[in-house]
């Protein structure tokens, strides 16, 4: 419905982005995946060079999640027409890794046992995290038009998909400048120890950004265990909590919120 919650995700006459849906090798995966991929407006007439994001979706759910659900292109049109976010390519893989896509538009295949698991917790297993940096990264760098260095890339994820954005931030600070989790699963927390801190404050990221809902179950491991950790080794880092609980309402909501502090 139109209104002020809305009026980011409603489509206007603004200039558009382009959806691709793209296929990949992924070798340390075994096969080859699809993937959904924004490109800002302008781009394919474009010379210049742009900043990538990386958006990782939540348990159970796949790459087709933070469009049908999320609204990303919409928003991302609306957030650049309107000069508060930077234009920027926006790459959503699927973070299940024992999947090549979503089950109707995949092909027969056979995963290697051991990325198979059950829901959701195959994505926790920590070979979907090392395909974005051995597979994922590379292939964009090589193949689309990207500031390929650490200052020009950015990933968020909510829930399960913030999970593995903390499991790719403590075991890749260096990697990836700004790092943005929304109620991150309370999983991704139990290893991390005393020296990732550190290595994470050595690295310097840009931002690590934090979304979560008051009414949120996550908000308390948040909130009591990640944010007073983030501070207490000077990392710089960011809490917006807004009302509601774990769900699309708020995923929107925080999204919103934080592209537009990226690549500035």
């Amino acid at each position: 419905m139109p209104g002020k919650e809305t009026d980011l995700y409603i489509s206007k006459d603004v200039p558009k982005g382009t959806l691709s849906k793209v296929w990949y090798d992924s070798p340390s995966l075994g096969f080859k995946r699809r993937i959904y991929v924004y490109t800002p407006p302008g781009y394919e007439a474009s010379t210049k060079k742009y900043p990538v994001l990386y958006l990782l979706h939540g348990g159970m759910n796949d790459e087709d999640t933070w469009l049908s659900m999320g609204r990303v292109n919409v928003i991302m049109d609306n957030l650049i027409a309107e000069g508060k976010a930077k234009p920027m390519i926006v790459v959503m893989p699927n973070g299940n890794p024992d999947q090549a896509a979503v089950s109707f538009e995949s092909y027969p295949y056979t995963p290697d046992p051991k990325l198979v698991g059950p829901e959701p917790m195959n994505m926790a297993n920590g070979y979907f995290e090392a395909s974005v940096i051995k597979d994922i990264v590379p292939f964009f760098e090589a193949n689309y038009k990207v500031l390929a260095n650490r200052e020009n890339r950015a990933i968020i994820g909510y829930s399960m998909g913030g999970g593995q954005t903390l499991e790719i931030m403590m075991g890749n600070p260096a990697f990836f400048n700004y790092f943005c989790l929304f109620a991150p699963s309370p999983w991704a927390l139990s290893s991390v120890k005393e020296k990732d801190y550190k290595a994470l404050k050595a690295a310097n990221p840009k931002n690590v950004w934090i979304g979560i809902g008051l009414e949120d179950p996550v908000h308390a491991t948040v909130t009591n265990d990640l944010v007073p950790s983030l501070k207490k080794y000077g990392i710089n880092n960011y809490l917006k909590e807004v009302p509601g609980g774990h769900g699309w309402t708020n995923w929107r909501i925080l999204f919103s919120d934080c592209v537009p502090t990226l690549f500035k």
